[in-house]
């Protein structure tokens, strides 16, 4: 059977646009329009984090080029010279799911109509790994596995306030 690469379902999402922390729960509506039939196997959301950090770390490299050396009666070498330190810094970024909730399992729309679900997504209390020396952005994000179509994938930027790791462990 022809897989379309149409969008037969769009999504939209919408909630209260105001700072969460950690251990909240964020009341989300999602609003599913089908433009054409669809079966959609899974549709959850996820709060995705995308963290920024930099990161050192050191090297061993040579002091200098290796150099040729020989003798007269035939014999040759290569001058190795030592290796030292060096302090290397370099700019991450990883992304990756927070927290997620499944909202709907194996359910049909028919072309043209409307769908509105309205469901909480429970903030876990963990920090990202890296909040203590690194920035972070999150995003909500509805992921649509639609059967016999492209995957469908809306995401909106939410705020959520993450201590760093240290912080949170001095205060629990």
């Amino acid at each position: 059977m022809p897989v379309s690469w149409l969008r037969s379902v769009s999504a939209e999402i919408t909630f209260d646009e105001r700072p969460y922390g950690l251990g909240e729960s964020i009341g989300v509506k999602v609003r599913l329009s089908a433009g054409r039939a669809a079966e959609i196997r899974e549709a959850r959301l996820d709060l995705v984090c995308e963290e920024r950090y930099a990161q050192s770390y050191t090297v061993n490299v040579p002091s200098g080029p290796p150099t040729d050396y020989g003798s007269p009666w035939g014999q040759f070498g290569v001058y190795r010279p030592p290796r030292m330190p060096k302090q290397v810094n370099r700019d991450e970024r990883d992304s990756f799911i927070h927290s997620s909730a499944v909202f709907l399992e194996g359910a049909r729309l028919n072309a043209g109509t409307v769908q509105q679900l309205s469901f909480l997504l429970h903030v876990e209390d963990k920090p990202p790994p890296h909040s203590s020396v690194g920035s972070s952005q999150w995003w909500l994000e509805v992921v649509l596995d639609l059967a016999k179509s492209r995957d469908v994938r809306t995401r909106r930027r939410v705020d959520v306030v993450a201590p760093s790791a240290d912080r949170q462990a001095r205060l629990g």
